[in-house]
């Protein structure tokens, strides 16, 4: 994706006038892009679908040329979608959208989201009128199958399940663009954190990564800046490692908003959210070379507790590979 989000990047299909031009044409925008686009239209069209489309497609042209077009057409047929109005844009036109997601909650926690598009780019902008037929993949609490939304206009709006619920709007990761995540501005601040809160608790990496970026971002409401850190502990039930690099990577600014009580938080907590983020002589060493020598106490108890709680998930490990084999 980082070739595509250059200015001088080209479509998927270009116009070839001769040899020389064909044979620089080839290149990852061509199939890594094409691909992955691929398997995107496969995921909004389901698996069996998108088989029974590319099977009429090779029916239809076999022994002979074939185009875009005719792809479009055979897929168009299986799924009775506009495949040649969702596909359009792809092909034919460089880069890929960035989504921008405004959610919201009304006072029963209920959560509607806002999406809009505009070209994502590493450097600079341009207002070239770029547009595309995305399909999302949406997903609402843990372990729920995603639905397929194709988004068409900027402003389109839809529920979203509740705002105690992850969310994910790239479901599995397979959509090629990129995600910028808001909540609308509240007078329950309750709402907004539990919303962050739930945006925090992904499985996916690449969603851990960004759901990380806004936890340290301008995104958060100055009021707000007290969540920073309950945001990375969330983080840390599911991705450990990632919640530890970026708390002490951003410490100052996630102790700031408690000076009363960061040398507690410092030397008796920070073991006992990210015990099992790494070893833990290297978490006390971190902890110790960041407070006072009078907080040694409150060290040896929160290393205890990581150290407990490290030992219990050992054993549980250590029990459950020593259960005899199911029968068969």
């Amino acid at each position: 994706m980082a070739a595509d989000a250059r200015l001088s990047t080209h479509p998927i299909q270009q116009h070839i006038a001769d040899e020389l031009q064909a044979a620089n044409a080839f290149d990852a925008i061509t199939y890594q892009k094409g691909q992955a686009v691929l398997r995107m239209f496969e995921a909004h069209l389901g698996p069996d679908v998108f088989r029974a489309g590319v099977r009429a497609y090779i029916r239809a042209r076999a022994f002979s040329n074939a185009t875009t077009a005719d792809l479009c057409l055979a897929l168009g047929k299986a799924s009775h979608v506009n495949m040649d109005q969702v596909a359009a844009a792809w092909i034919e036109q460089p880069g890929f959208p960035l989504i921008s997601v405004a959610a919201s909650c009304d006072s029963e926690g209920r959560r509607d989201i806002s999406l809009s598009q505009s070209r994502f780019l590493l450097r600079g902008t341009v207002a070239d009128g770029s547009h595309w037929s995305v399909p999302l993949r949406i997903r609402a609490g843990i372990g729920a199958n995603p639905g397929a939304v194709l988004l068409t206009r900027d402003g389109q709006t839809m529920p979203a399940g509740r705002c105690d619920e992850p969310l994910s709007v790239n479901a599995d990761a397979i959509g090629f663009y990129r995600l910028h995540a808001v909540a609308k501005a509240s007078g329950d601040e309750t709402e907004q954190q539990r919303y962050y809160s739930a945006l925090m608790e992904v499985r996916d990496p690449q969603l851990a990564r960004q759901a990380a970026r806004i936890a340290m971002s301008g995104e958060i409401p100055p009021q707000g800046a007290h969540w920073r850190l309950r945001l990375l502990v969330v983080l840390a039930q599911g991705h450990p490692q990632l919640a530890w690099n970026t708390f002490i990577d951003n410490s100052e600014a996630l102790l700031s908003p408690h000076p009363k009580y960061a040398p507690l938080i410092t030397s008796q907590y920070v073991p006992e959210y990210f015990w099992n983020a790494a070893e833990p002589d290297r978490i006390e060493a971190w902890v110790r070379a960041h407070v006072a020598a009078q907080m040694s106490q409150n060290v040896e108890r929160g290393m205890e507790a990581a150290r407990f709680r490290r030992s219990e998930q050992q054993s549980l490990i250590g029990a459950i590979n020593a259960m005899p084999d199911s029968p068969r």
